[in-house]
């Protein structure tokens, strides 16, 4: 693991940080990590839609229930082996 060390932090800005690692009973260290994962987890899944908005331009991400859409993709499983099923018979 990588170790980092932050230069010049505003006073106001280390009692905040202070304040919020005692709230959540963390040490400053451990809340610093967890502002930065959180910070990380963000960034990553804006990308990741950003990603799928290009993939997909103006396109609606569902068109359809979940629910249909399983029965939808029953029916088209229950359709081939019932195929399969008369190919062997």
């Amino acid at each position: 693991m990588t170790s980092v060390q932050v230069r010049n932090v505003p006073d106001d800005v280390m009692d905040a940080l202070r304040a919020e690692a005692e709230e959540h009973g963390l040490s400053l260290q451990q809340h610093l990590l967890s502002v930065l994962e959180e910070h990380t987890a963000r960034t990553r899944m804006r990308n990741m839609f950003a990603q799928l908005d290009t993939v997909l331009g103006d396109e609606p991400m569902l068109t359809k229930d979940a629910a249909e859409a399983v029965r939808e993709l029953r029916d088209e499983q229950d359709a081939r082996d019932a195929d399969r099923a008369e190919g062997h018979s």
